[in-house]
């Protein structure tokens, strides 16, 4: 199946319609959950932000995986709160 542009955020779009983050509430295994938070906690990163970096990578991976190559999700602007910052052990990871 084709994707359409319009189907993902892109960097231009995410500025013009805004720079604050939209809360999403998401349900977990008990299991997936103690794993996420000892992640975390081991790279001292909120539960938040590993998820929107395994997000991040997910939604990269399909786009290319479709041929969508010219956008990543990794290199968008985000707010200054959001702003990606290196976490030892992590390639393009994020931090709080």
């Amino acid at each position: 199946m084709a994707l359409k542009e319009a189907n993902f955020v892109t960097p231009k779009r995410l500025h013009e319609e805004s720079n604050m983050p939209k809360k999403v509430l998401i349900a977990l295994p008990p299991a997936m959950l103690e794993q996420v938070d000892f992640i975390a906690q081991c790279e001292h990163r909120t539960r938040s932000d590993l998820i929107r970096e395994a997000l991040r990578r997910y939604l990269d991976n399909f786009r290319r995986q479709q041929g969508g190559t010219h956008l990543s999700v990794s290199t968008m602007e985000m707010s200054d709160s959001f702003q990606a910052a290196p976490v030892a052990g992590s390639t393009s990871g994020s931090s709080t």
